[in-house]
């Protein structure tokens, strides 16, 4: 059973994922472009999540691993859908200038942390090459469903694991006869 709470948190994630977005879009390139932030995201809404998964086994009294699953892949399914649309209309659609810009920032900044490291040349030009093949499949609709396909199964596996942690012990479910 998927518990209303689920699809309203779900909602409220990329709610703030798409006030980031505007935001980030609105302060520059450099924000938006900045690689921290989405991992502090991604752990934010994890927790989120995971917190979440908690109220509501806390409303249901117990919750099965199947049941905690489904409704942390709902919250995963809402947030990313709604978010990955965001980015591509803003990136591709409506400020396609912006998006080009976009990519050419998060290219050099991917050349200059491989040059710290002292990666060779050819592993340089071959990782450009791969990152200029993305970033011309994920300006489709296709590349955008195959990307937010991606994110989806790393957040199921995610959610596996809490679904598993969560989930009500079996003596929980052994009404006791007095």
């Amino acid at each position: 059973m998927i518990f209303p709470y689920a699809y309203r948190n779900g909602l409220i994630a990329a709610g703030i994922a798409t006030a980031y977005y505007i935001v980030a879009y609105f302060a520059g390139l450099e924000f938006y472009t900045n690689f921290y932030t989405p991992w502090i995201f991604i752990i934010g809404f994890i927790i989120y999540f995971i917190i979440t998964l908690k109220k509501i086994k806390g409303f249901m009294g117990n919750m099965t691993f199947m049941q905690g699953f489904a409704n942390f892949f709902v919250m995963s399914v809402i947030l990313l859908t709604i978010s990955n649309i965001v980015n591509y209309l803003i990136v591709n659609v409506i400020d396609p200038e912006f998006g080009i810009a976009v990519n050419d920032i998060v290219i050099e900044k991917v050349i200059g942390i491989m040059e710290s490291m002292g990666a060779p040349e050819e592993s340089i030009s071959e990782t450009i090459i791969k990152m200029e093949e993305k970033i011309e499949s994920q300006s489709s609709i296709s590349g955008l469903l195959v990307d937010t396909a991606t994110v989806i199964f790393w957040y199921s596996i995610v959610g596996l694991i809490v679904a598993a942690v969560l989930k009500s012990k079996k003596e929980d479910f052994i009404e006791t006869i007095d």
